[in-house]
């Protein structure tokens, strides 16, 4: 916003970072940003006002030379290790309190109880689905009746919304035994006996509104931090009671320590 981009610009020229932005100034912004330990999202918006800056008065990108290139590579693997290195103390999760166990035993039997409507079923196997798989919101909102297929005696799904880096970009398969008695199998077998459109997300951002109260409902309306957010560390909060850190990490696709975070 306009808002946000005149706030960054005041912010860079009280660290003596002043437009035209050149060069020297992209280098004088990790310098800056290594000093003061500034997160990686705040650099990021700096850089986003300083290259907005200069193209709308027809100057070069400051960050488009190889060394600063190389800058910015280096500044993320020293943020990445930063949080994740061995001396780094556990950070709280951005997301709110982890989803309670409890809480979503009662979702899942929501979702395979045929006296609810199908709407708030689908929901309910949603946030089951994501509780049990350590799946972040926005891969949820990706997933497709075409990600989903049972494959003689396993359940396949396809995540083609995964998070590499920064990116959400990544895609891998997730397999589960299709077992009647495995409740993550049952909801995923109800979600198919509906047909739903086979190019169209079960479970789209736009009915996040729903999937959060839903979710706080079954906390019993607190609304003390849970959101789509809780369902990832809730997941490997309670996985983590019955597999080693080194299965759960696989699981939910860690590839840094974050995972201690929950």
């Amino acid at each position: 916003t306009a808002l946000a981009y005149n706030k960054a610009l005041s912010r860079l020229q009280k660290m003596h970072i002043v437009p035209p932005f050149s060069i020297f100034s992209a280098l004088r912004l990790f310098q800056q940003a290594v000093k003061q330990q500034l997160p990686r999202s705040a650099v990021d918006i700096f850089r986003s006002a300083m290259t907005k800056y200069n193209a709308l008065r027809g100057f070069p990108n400051p960050f488009d030379r190889p060394v600063v290139a190389s800058l910015v590579t280096g500044f993320r693997n020293l943020t990445r290790a930063r949080l994740s290195g061995p001396e780094a103390a556990p950070q709280p999760s951005k997301a709110a309190a982890p989803a309670r166990a409890s809480a979503m035993d009662g979702l899942a039997a929501m979702a395979l109880n045929n006296q609810y409507g199908n709407p708030q079923r689908v929901c309910a196997a949603g946030l089951f689905l994501a509780f049990a798989l350590c799946l972040r919101p926005k891969s949820l909102f990706h997933i497709l009746p075409s990600h989903l297929s049972i494959v003689g005696q396993e359940v396949h799904l396809t995540l083609a919304h995964e998070k590499t880096g920064g990116r959400f970009d990544q895609r891998r398969v997730i397999r589960f035994t299709a077992s009647p008695s495995n409740p993550l199998f049952q909801c995923v077998e109800f979600v198919l006996s509906l047909s739903l459109p086979q190019n169209s997300p079960i479970w789209p951002e736009s009915s996040k509104g729903k999937l959060v109260g839903l979710l706080r409902e079954a906390h019993d309306g607190d609304i003390g931090g849970i959101a789509l957010n809780s369902l990832r560390p809730g997941g490997a909060s309670c996985a983590r009671l019955f597999a080693p850190k080194d299965t759960v990490m696989q699981w939910g696709n860690w590839t840094s320590q974050a995972v201690n975070r929950y």
